[in-house]
């Protein structure tokens, strides 16, 4: 794991980005399309499945590339639903099913195309 520090750290700092964005009472976007929503919950998990499955995939050389990607959707999916059970501590919010569902959507895409794209 020595030399991924860096990659670790940027992880955990969008990682935590994602959720200080969760759990405001309100974000300043205005809707533009419809189920614009669930695209930026997919969005911004696909990001941070590609940020894991890399992070892993560079300090696991033991792992194979289907045991990584597991670990990407598993990732994502729990990160996706501590989120969105957080909103319910949070004024005008509340968790979504279907949010919950893109996040996860988000990471096993992310783990699939960082698999076949990534590590070519």
């Amino acid at each position: 794991m020595k030399g991924n520090y860096w990659l670790w750290l940027l992880t955990i700092i969008y990682a935590l980005l994602l959720f200080f964005l969760s759990i405001k009472s309100s974000l300043p976007i205005k809707n533009s399309f419809s189920y614009q929503d669930k695209f930026f919950h997919f969005l911004a998990y696909f990001i941070l499945g590609i940020l894991v499955f890399k992070a892993c995939n560079r300090s696991f050389s033991s792992l194979s590339l289907f045991q990584i990607g597991l670990i990407t959707v598993f990732v994502c999916t729990f990160y996706g639903i501590f989120n969105e059970i957080a909103q319910t501590f949070v004024p005008n919010r509340q968790p979504s099913f279907f949010d919950a569902l893109a996040n996860s959507l988000g990471g096993l895409l992310a783990s699939i195309w960082s698999g076949k794209w990534l590590l070519k």
